[in-house]
């Protein structure tokens, strides 16, 4: 009967609501959290508009040793990385864990959570990009070739319709794994099989938080930007209105695997 209160409590319209609300109501931590992300581009982005692309061709890349460009690049990606971790785990964290509300995590710090969280996360997005790149070899010259090539040739189009398959089952499994993510955040090593038997009886409910949102959301903003073609101002908008949708998909997250728990335990130190 656990999994039918799990189902019940997993409601669409509520954590659709609450993920909205969310962002405004944690604001001051979200932007703490966010300062080292926004500093670094901030510096790169000042850097790289101040000064000429000729310049740096002729006087930087030129005149310093390959390897230590090569350096320099890893070292700011690294940076880039650990900053943007540190945030989203300080964002699920408070989203997820009450006492975190009132004792926000603190703006540099690396632990346990956040090794997990990186790890998971690219092992995921490994696996995925893996079993995309079979079926979008074989897709790509399906589409060069045209409509013309399926409609005479029913191999082509079985073909087509595997891959569309394919696709499809990778769609609805990806949410039903995404949940190792939240719960590494808050200390809880549930992986990806946890995530799986946690969500056996959520896919759809998933599928529509996670997938159909955040994608109705992306079309939103490209309407938005596009509008920044004829109005500069649209450009503004698209640029925060992309930020706050990225929180409340991090939000739908957190709150999915709130919601499919009994009680969430608490993170170390």
């Amino acid at each position: 009967m656990q999994s039918d209160k799990q189902i019940h409590k997993l409601s669409i319209d509520s954590i659709f609501i609450e993920a909205v609300k969310l962002p405004w109501t944690h604001a001051r931590s979200c932007i703490k959290l966010s300062i080292p992300l926004i500093g670094i581009i901030s510096i790169l982005a000042f850097g790289f508009w101040m000064v000429e692309a000729e310049f740096i061709e002729q006087v930087i890349v030129e005149s310093v040793n390959e390897s230590l460009i090569i350096g320099a690049f890893l070292l700011t990606l690294c940076a880039i990385v650990a900053c943007t971790v540190m945030m989203i785990v300080g964002w699920h964290q408070m989203f997820i864990l009450p006492e975190k509300t009132e004792r926000p995590p603190k703006m540099f710090r690396w632990g346990v959570e956040e090794n997990r969280f990186l790890g998971w996360s690219v092992a995921i997005t490994l696996v995925f990009l893996l079993a995309l790149l079979p079926p979008m070899f074989f897709l790509l010259p399906l589409l060069l070739e045209g409509a013309q090539l399926m409609a005479g040739n029913v191999t082509a189009f079985i073909l087509f319709a595997l891959i569309g398959f394919i696709i499809v089952g990778l769609v609805v499994v990806f949410p039903r794994v995404l949940l190792a993510l939240p719960a590494a955040a808050v200390g809880r090593s549930i992986g990806v099989k946890g995530s799986w038997l946690l969500t056996r009886r959520s896919t759809l409910r998933l599928l529509v938080l996670l997938i159909l949102i955040p994608w109705l959301a992306s079309e939103g903003i490209e309407l938005i930007a596009t509008l920044g073609l004829v109005f500069a101002f649209f450009d503004y908008v698209a640029f925060a209105f992309s930020i706050y949708v990225y929180i409340v998909e991090l939000a739908l997250l957190s709150l999915c695997y709130k919601a499919l728990i009994s009680e969430p335990e608490p993170v170390a130190g």
